[in-house]
């Protein structure tokens, strides 16, 4: 749901909404060309050896962004940051030291 100042608030526990959803949502379905979009845009579909390869490549999109909830992109942006941001020490650990 948006937030009158602009952001957005989660009405789902953040499990139960998967990165798919959020696409779903703001962009509509996801098609990685026109000829999945729309069958009747071409015509060459029925025998176009690259239809295929364009109907799994979105089905095994469509598979691992259904597979990560929000959940999970918010532990692994922390995991990320923590290797990233190193810990700060306190000032007797850094004199012990020396």
């Amino acid at each position: 749901m948006e937030e009158s100042g602009g952001g957005f608030f989660l009405a789902k526990d953040p499990a139960d909404i998967s990165l798919l959803d959020v696409i779903k949502a703001e962009e509509g379905p996801l098609y990685l060309n026109l000829c999945l979009a729309d069958q009747t845009s071409c015509d060459r579909e029925p025998y176009c050896p690259v239809n295929q390869v364009w109907h799994e490549a979105r089905a095994q999109l469509l598979k691992v962004l259904e597979k990560y909830s929000f959940a999970q992109l918010c532990d692994m942006g922390a995991t990320a940051r923590q290797a990233i941001i190193p810990p700060v020490e306190d000032e007797k650990s850094t004199l012990s030291r020396q």
